[in-house]
């Protein structure tokens, strides 16, 4: 008796899930949000002895000015991670995206303390991604855990060069 073979696939990234991007990026800006009141509020948590002079005013302005700033920072990463987590989830539903279907060949890995782009290619289609970048596709380096390998057989649905979902396929 034989079984049909059916290739079964593990999704280990989807462009598509909110939490696979880099929210991270735009929280840490609440860090210095905090700071920037504080400064306001507290001043003597920063050297100031109380606001009576005009000298000692200013830092109650400078701590508006860093508040301010670190708020529209703040804001201005949330919308752009959020805005490029819903196109990618928007290509992906309307299948707005080409496959890439094959073994990992051509791997280069960036060493682990290593900068730059890590690349590989399948089925004739070169993929360049930096850990270092704040995007919505896959860009996770293998030296930081990241799952590409050379020989790996994948699944890559991408627009451009931009890879929206991966997916290995399961070992039995």
């Amino acid at each position: 008796m034989t079984f049909p073979h059916t290739v079964a696939f593990t999704t280990v990234f989807d462009a598509s899930n909110p939490w696979s991007h880099d929210w991270w990026f735009a929280g840490f800006g609440l860090l210095f949000v905090y700071m920037g009141i504080m400064m306001v509020f507290h001043p003597e948590l920063f050297g100031q002895r109380g606001a009576t002079t005009l000298r000692t005013k200013f830092p109650a302005a400078f701590g508006w000015f860093f508040a301010t700033g670190a708020t529209l920072w703040t804001i201005a990463s949330f919308w752009h991670t959020y805005h490029g987590w819903q196109k990618t989830a928007d290509e992906l539903r309307q299948g707005q995206f080409s496959v890439a279907e094959g073994p990992v060949t051509d791997f280069e890995r960036v060493p682990f303390w290593g900068k730059g782009w890590e690349g590989f290619t399948v089925d004739g289609h070169r993929f360049w991604y930096s850990s270092y970048l704040i995007t919505p596709g896959f860009h996770q380096y293998a030296s930081f855990g990241g799952p590409i390998r050379e020989g790996e057989f994948v699944r890559v649905s991408y627009r451009k060069n931009l890879i929206l979902k991966l997916e290995i396929r399961s070992k039995f």
